[in-house]
């Protein structure tokens, strides 16, 4: 069993004595299907401008030469293989199981973007795939499909030893994506359980592979219990390392690698490696006979262009290329300016344009004295991926910016359930991963000094049925059309319309950003949560010029979003549950690049859609996944 007891942490491994046991880690996690090579930031990759880094070729090439030198490696996936690029838009699952089993891996974990084409996007891929999966904190008692294809936890004998991995996920991934009826238990309480089986049979050295986020992980490490060695972590796509971040690379450091965590007497490492194949993690273990951690030595790998491509990596994407390429390399449009995602504080051209896109997609649809259709667009931020460089936009450099393929929805909201949309948006302060919401047809002023619930300072719409467009305050009891997502709509992603609820999902790092389109809004972050909206106006449809007016909390609006927003996804139930008249228009990425086609060449600036009298913290908040 394993002794509690003081350690000594070696800050240079000089020297180790035969006795002590070796353990070498290899991982990765958050690889969101970057098959194929790719630029700094993880988009498409133009050798002709910058080299190019990671794909799947040089993540094997890095595991098996680790496990040349260190055969009894333990090689994990950190979870989020779906989902990124155009590859899993094209070709899903059959894919990601195709290319993981090319590479010996002992344990993967679920992550939630395994679940965004539901329980029966990822059974094909747990059946077929070769390595075992661990997640032990799911419950699936009424999804009978998807039983028996992953363990709570596994024991693998390295070099004698047994070792036990435990797998874990996001407790609200039933608010991320699409689970069915799967239930999600609380992930330290979860792994301190299994843990304490793990001990009971023996084993004395315990990996914790999880898909949490950093600051779960904190709490994994601090509260799971006495038997835990080391957390390898995935979801938030923190870079944890010991010196500054290669230049060019879209992360930061978030803390040492390892990062030490103290519980009473002993330490406890978490690591993780980014995203996108940027990075492959590497950490040397060491252990005495009783199973205490007695010192370490790693760092993550940066897979640059220096690293070889494996040749049966890059002969099986040649396979897949045809299916690939003809679609890839459409040409829909050009843009004369860098249409920025990094969102999670502050308006982005890149949000204000997708939402600009919604907007004029269904206004043809605007009947009688009307000159549009929807009052305001809301997007969730979570939904753009990647940036767009400016110069041609391909399909695939568009789908990379929104590959989730979400349906467009039209639907009636009333004027105050838009004020609680918009309070919830700043409900996190000081910003970590910040719920902004951004327009189109709205403007709104936030005072972050408010409390909770009260920081809109104000708020209107576009008026769509004035002779002259312009914005007026929102009317609480008006009903008003929106267009959305329909995930969003109906409440999914863990925004649910309640003070507990967002500081729980504050605290797991669940939170979304929105963009919405027709709205303006003014935000103050420092005043308390619930009371940031400063003000709120919504552009009319129904005035011969448009202009912003204040939002009326009792009108209806008519909303244009995508179907993740629509169905309440980012906790938004505020929206799900109050709507009316919902229309599908179609999938958003089709709406985009109609729109984008007849707008070329894209000149979007921002345009004070929303106003934060509170700056964030930090405007280069990561944003989780």
């Amino acid at each position: 069993m394993k002794c509690i007891k003081t350690l000594l942490v070696l800050c240079v491994l000089t020297t180790v004595s035969a006795e002590l046991y070796e353990l070498n880690i290899v991982h990765y996690n958050d690889f969101h299907a970057r098959f194929v090579e790719t630029s700094l930031s993880g988009g498409v990759c133009n050798p002709s401008v910058a080299p190019c880094i990671g794909g799947f070729a040089r993540l094997a090439t890095l595991i098996r030469e680790a496990l040349v030198k260190e055969p009894d490696s333990l090689v994990l996936n950190g979870g989020d293989s779906f989902q990124g690029t155009i590859w899993y838009n094209l070709l899903g699952w059959n894919a990601t199981q195709d290319f993981m089993n090319m590479v010996h891996h002992d344990a993967h974990v679920l992550g939630n973007h395994e679940f965004d084409n539901g329980i029966d996007g990822v059974v094909p891929y747990l059946e077929t795939l070769k390595s075992p999966v661990v997640t032990a904190n799911i419950i699936d008692d009424e999804e009978p499909t998807i039983q028996g294809l992953y363990k709570p936890s596994i024991i693998v004998t390295k070099k004698g030893r047994r070792i036990g991995i435990i797998g874990v996920i996001i407790a609200s991934t039933n608010e991320l994506a699409s689970t069915g009826k799967l239930k999600f238990t609380d992930e330290v309480e979860t792994v301190k359980r299994e843990a304490e089986k793990l001990n009971e049979q023996g084993v004395d050295i315990i990996v914790v592979l999880s898909h949490c986020g950093l600051d779960i992980d904190r709490q994994i490490a601090l509260h799971a219990g006495p038997y835990i060695d080391i957390v390898v972590g995935g979801h938030s796509h923190s870079l944890l390392i010991n010196s500054d971040p290669p230049e060019g690379v879209p992360f930061s450091s978030e803390g040492p690698y390892p990062t030490i965590v103290e519980q009473e007497n002993r330490s406890v490492l978490i690591v993780q490696a980014a995203a996108h194949t940027a990075f492959l993690g590497e950490i040397k273990l060491y252990f005495n006979e009783q199973g205490d951690l007695i010192s370490w030595e790693g760092h993550p790998h940066f897979i640059d262009n220096d690293v070889e491509q494996a040749p049966d990596v890059l002969q099986k994407i040649e396979e897949y290329l045809p299916v690939i390429s003809e679609r890839a390399n459409e040409l829909v449009g050009v843009s004369k300016v860098y249409l920025e995602s990094s969102c999670a504080c502050k308006e982005c051209n890149l949000g204000s344009f997708i939402c600009d896109a919604f907007i004029d997609a269904v206004i043809d649809k605007a009947v009688g004295e009307q000159w549009g259709y929807a009052h305001i667009c809301l997007i969730n931020q979570g939904g753009i991926r990647t940036s767009i460089e400016p110069g041609n936009i391909t399909f695939e450099s568009l789908l990379l910016s929104t590959p989730f393929e979400n349906r467009v929805e039209v639907f009636d909201l009333q004027g105050k359930y838009i004020l609680d949309t918009l309070e919830y948006a700043v409900a996190n302060v000081p910003w970590p991963g910040a719920r902004m919401v951004q327009v189109s047809g709205l403007r709104a002023v936030f005072d972050g000094n408010r409390t909770m619930n009260n920081r809109i300072v104000s708020a209107s719409i576009r008026c769509i049925d004035c002779d002259v467009p312009r914005y007026e305050p929102i009317d609480p009891n008006k009903m008003y059309k929106v267009i959305s997502q329909s995930f969003i709509a109906g409440g999914g992603d863990g925004f649910t319309f309640s003070y507990n609820k967002m500081v729980f999902m504050y605290v797991n790092g669940g939170a979304i950003n929105m963009k919405p389109g027709g709205l303006r809004v003014v935000y103050d972050g420092s005043k308390p949560l619930g009371n940031r909206v400063l003000n709120v106006t919504i552009r009319c449809i129904e005035c011969d010029v448009p202009r912003y007016l204040p939002l009326e909390t009792d009108r209806y609006y008519k909303v244009v979003s995508q179907d993740f927003i629509a169905n309440g996804g980012g906790g938004y139930t505020m929206i799900s549950e109050n709507r009316r008249n919902v229309e599908v228009v179609g999938v958003d990425n089709v709406v985009l690049m109609q729109y984008l086609r007849r707008q070329s060449p894209l000149i979007k600036d921002l345009d004070g859609r929303i106003q934060i009298s509170n700056p964030c913290i930090a405007n280069e908040v990561a944003e989780e996944e």
